[in-house]
């Protein structure tokens, strides 16, 4: 019976191809398949197709049970679909990376080879020889991704085949191993002495004569059980009773004791968090609530926008919302936009809901992930949280999907593909099974507040925050006037030093925010003026002083830091512009020399968290008033909840707000609202922010300085904003469409860039083309770039169905007649809009 195949290759229709005789398959199983001279494994999309003349057989059905439900099925479809790339694509982003399809093939050695074979091989075949050798190298089975590294080509399988035909080598398919899931060792007293009184005080009065340590280890465990049949870890016992493995070990081979082993949970980091599901409801949180719950129950499609300020407690909404899906049987998946919130949501509903919470994320090794997958596959799971990927969890019964601060930028995956954005794929899933999705965030994304304003989106309004509290006090502070008096140190003006100087005086926490890691921007030599770039990128290297390096934050590169110019040998090198690193540097020295005080301060980024639980142990040291100050990225400019913060210092605005990037407005306003909204979250200290700027009039700044509020002002600023996008036919009335083009050569990028202008249409009723463009940054990891713009107009074209048409009309066309294997065309359809 013929099956259509989707493999994880760009561009590619599922593929036909024949079951072996007496092998059954269903929709969802991964499979492995020829395809050329690779072994690929795929997944079946359709079963029953008509006969293909020249199909060949699959080779082995890899699933028991489908890895894909039909409405995962159905999603992938839809995304491969709206996004413009391959059905297979899409289903190996679903994937875990131990079953994502690859290649699956690796190479055996079946004889070995003489010397004179080898010196003749040498002469006459050099490249074959060279692969033998690496082949040789290794002990056992060589995959043939690893050839393709040794090798730096990709181009081995006429080689290969070669060494096949005279016997040198074999290929062989094989799936990909999935991690075995980690177990811990369990003991349980014995059935015979569990159920038998008598049995076990005569066992007892012979442990405590003989072996005293053996009657000490069966008692912890009688103690722990209640004698009730439960069991102990193994490792517990020897902790609670000060005992040698060997004596628990005794008692199973006497019979004292049964042995088992158990699924190994994720070891958990101390969650103090304590469950907020009890605390009194604001009547805008209730309202919030009741909605929610009638989209719950009418079992319908029910796109809702929880559009509430910072602090007024959109995640105690959630939890309600979530008990009422545990009370009808069902699951929900949370959507958090960075990794770095994950824990801490996780934490806030692991005390609500305890078990029944699953958390997802890449930091996740891969038998942790199975061990949650695992959960989630048994029933022990009705909330799934995770970034943007858990989306495409299968869990059962979906009733509600939750997309929190929706508005965030991470939510939409740059490369490779498929480049979806999580909150349209979630919208996707809600209409799939039917059930309601929650959009949350206090500066909602112009694209769903314009769903609002359409009516296809409900809205619900939280206006105050919870507890009591109130709004933080905003202040701009124009560092140009602060450079002319010159009171400024550092990146820091007198204001925010002296400001940060109260709150550690009096033991409240302080928050710096700058969107920018490393040390310096870039070093620049005074006398030559020579900036150390990027070999690989048209970017400069940005300086970081732990370690000393300068690094590529693109492809990266880094390179060991060099006191002298490399170009002139001159030793006046300066630092030019401000990261993190530099900023808790300055900021330690301010606050001695201007205040007298040795502060406590900690960095988080992406370099200070990079390893495992490091976020986490910053957070909590935070929390206790063990830190003073963090100072960090956007990492903790959302999402964080500390009573004890009452002040956030935004030491530059400007960084966001100059971009190249029509939304460049709209972000800063977001990213300054949710910085700002981590000051004075509790009702018995009130918060402050300073937002330091060389544009203060400009009308972003001026519409943050008036406060958090849901009114007027903040509503003729959209207002204004949205009818420029309109005027320049920007999103959310378009969708930004960007194609790009990029090659090793140059000229083959402009080439190739300049043919794909020529066959795609200026414009029309629905689009609008522009010319070729050279992005900010032109190179990137050696590769050109190139990009066109496409426009596609959402009035003329609501569902951009005839915009994906000319699109897939123009890469067709394209591939038969122009592609070249040096050039790689990739298309992003609502592309983030920095170019």
């Amino acid at each position: 019976m013929p099956v259509r195949v989707a493999l994880p290759i760009p561009r590619l229709e599922p593929l036909t191809y024949d079951l072996p005789a007496g092998v059954a398959a269903e929709r969802g199983m991964r499979v492995l398949v020829p395809l050329g001279n690779r072994t690929l494994a795929g997944t079946i999309v359709e079963t029953g197709v008509p006969d293909v003349e020249g199909m060949k057989t699959l080779l082995e059905v890899l699933d028991q049970t489908p890895s894909f439900t039909q409405e995962m099925l159905e999603l992938t479809r839809r995304v491969a679909e709206y996004y413009l790339c391959s059905w297979g694509e899409v289903l190996a982003a679903a994937l875990p990376s131990w079953m994502k399809p690859s290649s699956a093939i690796s190479i055996h050695r079946e004889r070995s080879v003489t010397a004179a074979e080898f010196d003749e091989m040498k002469r006459r075949a050099p490249r074959r020889a060279a692969l033998l050798e690496v082949i040789d190298a290794v002990r056992g089975d060589v995959t043939l991704a690893y050839l393709q590294k040794k090798l730096r080509t990709s181009s081995v399988s006429e080689q290969l085949h070669a060494l096949v035909r005279d016997g040198y080598i074999s290929l062989v398919s094989r799936a990909p191993v999935a991690p075995s899931l980690r177990t811990v060792r369990m003991v349980s007293v014995a059935d015979a002495y569990r159920t038998d009184e008598v049995a076990l005080r005569g066992l007892f009065d012979v442990l405590d004569k003989r072996a005293p340590k053996q009657s000490l280890a069966l008692a912890t465990v009688w103690m722990r059980t209640s004698g009730d049949g439960g069991s102990v870890p193994f490792a517990d016992v020897l902790e609670t009773a000060g005992v040698s493995a060997s004596v628990v070990e005794s008692l199973i081979e006497r019979g004292a004791l049964t042995l088992s082993h158990a699924p190994a949970a994720r070891q958990q980091e101390l969650n103090t968090r304590q469950d907020e599901s009890h605390l009194p409801l604001t009547p805008s949180q209730q309202v919030a609530i009741d909605r929610i719950v009638r989209g719950l129950s009418n079992g319908q499609f029910d796109p809702i926008l929880l559009h509430g300020v910072t602090g007024s407690g959109k995640t105690l909404v959630y939890k309600h919302a979530l008990h009422h899906v545990i009370a009808l049987g069902g699951t929900a998946i949370v959507l958090v936009p960075e990794i770095s919130l994950t824990p801490q949501l996780g934490d806030r509903f692991t005390a609500a809901f305890g078990e029944r919470v699953a958390i997802l994320h890449s930091r996740l090794s891969d038998a942790e992930r199975l061990h949650q997958l695992d959960r989630i596959d048994k029933g022990e799971v009705s909330v799934v949280i995770g970034p943007r990927s858990a989306i495409f969890c299968a869990v059962p019964d979906l009733r509600l999907i939750i997309v929190d601060e929706e508005h965030e930028p991470s939510y939409k995956q740059e490369d490779p593909a498929p480049r979806y954005h999580g909150r349209d794929v979630a919208l996707m899933r809600a209409h799939i099974c039917q059930c309601p999705i929650v959009l949350g965030s206090a500066t909602p994304s112009f694209e769903t507040l314009q769903n609002v304003r359409l009516g296809r989106f409900s809205c619900v309004e939280i206006r105050e925050r919870a507890d009591g509290a109130v709004a933080p006090a905003i202040r701009i502070v124009d560092m140009r006037r602060h450079h002319k008096l010159k009171t400024v140190i550092g990146g820091f003006s007198h204001d925010a030093i002296d400001a940060i100087a109260e709150r550690v005086r009096t033991g409240q926490g302080t928050i710096v925010f700058l969107n920018r890691r490393g040390f310096s921007s870039e070093l620049q030599c005074q006398d030559c003026g020579h900036t150390p770039r990027c070999p690989n990128c048209d970017v400069s290297l940005t300086y970081h002083r732990v370690p000393s390096s300068l690094r590529c934050h693109y492809c990266g590169y880094a390179n060991h830091l060099v006191k002298s110019c490399i170009e002139c040998g001159s030793v006046d090198v300066v630092e030019l512009g401000s990261g993190t690193q530099r900023l808790e540097t300055e900021l330690e020295q301010a606050l001695r020399d201007r205040s007298g005080l040795n502060a406590r301060i900690a960095r988080v980024d992406a370099d200070t968290t990079s390893r495992r639980g490091m976020l986490r142990s910053t957070l909590q040291a935070f929390v206790q008033g063990d830190l003073d100050v963090i100072v960090g990225t956007q990492m903790i400019a959302k999402g964080l909840d500390i009573a004890r913060v009452t002040l956030v210092v935004v030491v530059n605005a400007d960084h966001s707000l100059h971009m190249s990037d029509f939304r460049a407005s709209e972000r800063t306003f977001q990213l300054l609202t949710q910085v700002a909204g981590r000051a004075g979250r509790a009702a018995s200290m009130t918060g402050e922010v300073l937002i330091q700027t060389s544009s203060p009039e400009h009308p972003v700044i001026s519409v943050i300085s008036k406060g958090e509020r849901l009114d007027g002002d903040v509503r003729a600023w959209i207002d204004e904003e949205l009818i420029l996008r309109k005027e320049v036919f920007y999103p959310p009335f378009t969708r930004f469409i960007v194609i790009e083009i990029s090659s090793m050569d140059q000229q083959h990028a402009d080439g190739h860039a300049g043919v794909i202008k020529a066959l795609l249409p200026e414009g029309s009723a629905y689009h609008k083309r522009s010319d070729v463009l050279t992005p900010v940054v032109g190179r990137v990891r050696n590769h050109y770039r190139r990009m066109i713009v496409i426009r596609n107009n959402k009035t003329e074209d609501p569902s951009g169905q005839k915009m994906r048409g000319l699109l897939r009309s123009v890469l067709e066309a394209y591939h038969q007649q122009y592609a070249s294997r040096d050039v790689r065309v990739s298309i992003d359809i609502d592309a983030s809009g920095h170019l």
